[in-house]
């Protein structure tokens, strides 16, 4: 995977963080000023915002900014230009059925939402093959009803603090195949809430256990590419304290994906 490191900041929260905010070398996109992001991405901001990130690799680490912005993950992986596999550390299947923009509207036309892009990549996305979502809430996992033959999940009671992560991972290698390039995308709403504030309910994971997870992933798959949202920005009740557990939880990540190999 590229070394490249992409910081977009929507909220004003990655300036308050030390990872990955001090990261060298790392490119920004200050995109606060922005219109029509925030949950919903109406079709003038989604034109504007893969402009701006059409300079910048896939094959990077893309921090997204907060839960809100998970939609990036589409917009990113719409540029793979080769069959892969998508792995999803998220509490939220995201899989909801579009509100606005469905039926017969271009998909270019559509409003993409933070709660419903992994839905629309797989209508729209001929080039996705597996998908792996882990850590769902147990009683949103209905949502992936409809895409059985691609998709599979991992409950969030699976991966409680006290899961075997060792079965986890061997349920990941089996379903995401060996030759197929692997995309990972992260919302860190799938930890517990006291490992990491976000501005979503938390789920059971440990941080221990999600790089436990993920260093498996980098280990054994050809990893082409990582997004990372999750961030709570002061104007969501973000603290210094969560914003300081956050950047612990960045660090670790960049480790494991650029220092493993």
């Amino acid at each position: 995977m590229s070394p490249s490191v992409l910081i977009v900041d929507f909220s004003g929260t990655y300036p308050l963080l030390d990872c990955p905010g001090n990261t060298p070398g790392a490119a920004w996109l200050h995109l606060g000023d922005l219109e029509g992001t925030s949950c919903y991405l109406d079709p003038e901001a989604r034109g504007t915002l893969e402009q701006k990130i059409a300079p910048f690799p896939v094959e990077g680490m893309h921090f997204i900014d907060s839960g809100d912005y998970h939609y990036m993950s589409k917009l990113f992986t719409d540029r793979i230009g080769e069959r892969f596999n998508l792995l999803v550390l998220d509490h939220h299947p995201d899989m909801q059925e579009p509100l606005f923009g469905s039926g017969d509207v271009d998909p270019s036309e559509r409003i993409l939402s933070c709660g419903g892009w992994l839905r629309d990549a797989l209508i729209q996305n001929p080039n996705i093959g597996k998908v792996l979502v882990v850590g769902v809430k147990d009683d949103l996992s209905g949502e992936c009803e409809g895409f059985a033959d691609r998709v599979r999940t991992v409950l969030e009671s699976e991966v409680a603090l006290r899961a075997d992560y060792n079965i986890i991972v061997e349920r990941m290698l089996s379903f995401l195949e060996e030759e197929v390039p692997l995309y990972i995308s992260v919302d860190k709403d799938v930890l517990s809430e006291d490992e990491c504030p976000t501005n979503w309910d938390g789920g059971s994971m440990s941080v221990e256990g999600m790089l436990h997870l993920l260093s498996a992933a980098v280990a054994r798959r050809n990893v082409i590419g990582v997004d990372i949202c999750g961030e709570k920005s002061p104007s969501k009740g973000g603290t210094p304290y969560g914003h300081t557990k956050s950047s612990e939880v960045n660090g670790k990540l960049l480790s494991i994906f650029f220092n493993d190999k």
